[in-house]
């Protein structure tokens, strides 16, 4: 009766802990995935590392920071020694399919430059497989917690990514702001790091 007892116990604890696990953060091959709940989220209130010049594809994000220079480039402007001229360089929505869709494949795989898809729904993939049509993707993967994909072509080990998700559903204004502001500081920070 008492291995038995045991057996059952132990069951419910490891699938306890697995979820644990998979709610905070996990790391599959090369991306880390970052989630984002308000409620549980340390909100970092600003980014204290080195100064950042980081290259905008789009409309650049509202973050108030001195140690964060933001430089619009223009679409027709996008080239690999464009994008290596920046500490990273941030695809914004409203060009993510002009970006994935045109000629750029190879900006995106052969450029020395961490890239972030801002509200993407295709993760990477358009942007580094010519054959992959952004809309068409992005309908089929549906991804609505994604916030970000971060994503390095040229990594030691081959091309690593990191994940920035929002798992709050029905959230305010406020939180939405709030939560977003914390992850592009957790951004700033990959890109200081890397």
């Amino acid at each position: 009766m008492r291995k038995q007892l045991k057996r059952y116990s132990v069951i419910p604890l490891l699938t306890l802990s697995a979820s644990l696990i998979t709610a905070c953060s996990f790391q599959t091959g090369d991306t880390q995935q970052e989630n984002a709940e308000p409620d549980k989220q340390d909100a970092q209130e600003k980014y204290v590392g080195r100064d950042l010049e980081i290259g905008v594809l789009g409309m650049p994000p509202e973050i108030n920071s001195e140690k964060i220079t933001f430089h619009t480039v223009e679409v027709e402007e996008l080239s690999i020694e464009t994008v290596e001229q920046y500490d990273s360089f941030f695809v914004m929505e409203e060009y993510l399919e002009k970006a994935a869709d045109g000629p750029y494949t190879e900006v995106f795989t052969q450029s020395d430059a961490l890239f972030f898809f801002i509200q993407t729904a295709a993760y990477y993939f358009p942007f580094v497989d010519d054959d992959i049509n952004y809309v068409d993707y992005s309908k089929r993967v549906h991804d609505e917690e994604i916030f970000s994909y971060g994503y390095y072509p040229l990594a030691d080990e081959g091309a690593s990514g990191w994940q920035f998700n929002i798992l709050a559903k029905d959230l305010t204004e406020e939180e939405y702001t709030e939560t977003t502001r914390g992850l592009y500081y957790e951004m700033f920070n990959v890109i200081r790091d890397l």
